[in-house]
C-alpha cells in the first residue's frame, strides 16, 4: 500500500501535481495553527511553531511541532512527504480510523527527504520522530492521484497499463546511501562513533523501531561490524541515491497481477 520515497526528483515524477507548505513568512517561534487552511491543511496541536535555522536548505525556513506534528487536511489525500525528515514515522488516518503506521524513515536530516505514497486516502496525520523525540521539518509536501494513473494525465487506460508491463517484475532494492550516520545530521563524524559506543553490544528489542539504536548493519547486535561501517563511512554522506518503482503501484516491492488490476479496475 505505501513506499518510501526519499529522492526527491523520482518523488515529483511519481505523483505529478502537488501542494507544499515552506512556513516562510513568519516570525522564529510563531505558532501555526490554521495560516494554511487555504491551502488545505490545519495544524491541530496549538503550540507548534516556525523555526527559522540554517540547516532548512530551501529557504531558511522550517517547523518545529515539538512532540508530534498533527495534521488535517480539507480534502483527502494520497501523498505525503518532508524534507528534513529525520527519523519521521508517519501515522495515517481516514475518518478518525487508524489506516497505517510507518517503520522510522531513519533517513536524514538536512537535505533528505521521504515520504509515503497511498493508494487508500488519508484526511489526517501524525508525524513524530522516533529517535529524537521531537518533530522538526523542513518542507511539507502533499496530494491526491488516481489510482492507477501512473502517468498523471487524469486518466487510467492504456498507457498506464502499458507502463505497468514494462516494469514488470521485482523492484529494484532500496539502500541506505549512509548508515553509518547514526544522529541523522548528514555527517558520519564523532558524535555517530560516541552514540556505537553507548549502545555496544546485544539489542534490547529488534522489533522495536527505536530497540537496536546504533545497529547500522541490522544484526541485532551493535558491535564491531558497526564500527567499521562508521570508520568506513566517516565524513560527509553522499546525496540519497534510493531508486523506487514507479510501476508498482500497489507498493508490494512487485510489478504484477495486482498493479494491473489496480489499472483496470480504475480504467476511464
Amino acid at each position: 500500500m505505501f513506499s518510501n520515497s526519499p529522492k526527491k526528483d523520482d518523488w515529483i515524477n511519481l505523483v505529478g501535481k502537488f501542494t507544499t507548505i515552506d512556513f516562510t513568512g513568519f516570525e522564529d517561534g510563531t505558532f501555526i495553527t490554521d495560516q494554511y487552511a487555504h491551502q488545505g491543511v490545519i495544524f491541530t496541536d496549538g503550540n507548534d511553531n516556525a523555526y527559522i535555522n540554517e540547516i532548512f536548505l530551501n529557504d531558511g525556513a522550517g517547523f518545529d511541532g515539538n512532540q508530534a506534528i498533527d495534521l488535517i487536511f480539507d480534502t483527502p489525500q494520497t501523498y505525503i512527504t518532508v524534507d528534513y525528515p529525520g527519523a519521521m514515522q508517519l501515522e495515517l488516518f481516514s475518518k478518525g480510523e487508524l489506516i497505517y503506521t510507518s517503520s522510522g524513515f531513519g533517513v536524514g536530516g538536512t537535505g533528505f527527504f521521504a515520504g509515503l505514497v497511498s493508494v487508500q486516502p488519508f484526511d489526517s496525520a501524525i508525524l513524530t520522530d522516533w529517535v529524537l523525540g521531537e518533530a522538526v521539518i523542513d518542507d511539507l509536501h502533499f496530494g491526491f492521484g488516481i489510482p492507477g494513473d501512473v502517468n498523471h494525465d487524469g486518466i487510467v487506460g492504456i498507457e498506464d497499463l502499458l507502463i505497468i508491463l514494462s516494469g514488470y517484475g521485482p523492484c529494484p532494492e532500496q539502500v541506505d546511501p549512509c548508515p553509518g550516520d547514526i544522529n541523522d545530521n548528514n555527517v558520519v563524524g564523532i558524535s555517530d562513533l560516541f552514540l556505537l559506543l553507548d549502545n555496544w553490544g546485544p539489542c534490547d528489542d529488534c522489533d522495536k523501531p527505536d530497540g537496536c539504536f546504533a545497529d547500522t548493519d541490522d544484526n541485532c547486535i551493535v558491535g564491531t561490524s558497526d564500527l567499521l561501517i562508521i570508520l568506513g563511512s566517516f565524513g560527509s554522506c553522499p546525496d540519497a541515491n534510493y531508486i523506487i518503482c514507479p510501476e508498482d503501484i500497489t507498493f508490494d516491492g512487485t510489478v504484477d497481477t495486482s498493479d494491473i488490476l489496480l489499472v483496470l479496475n480504475n480504467w476511464g
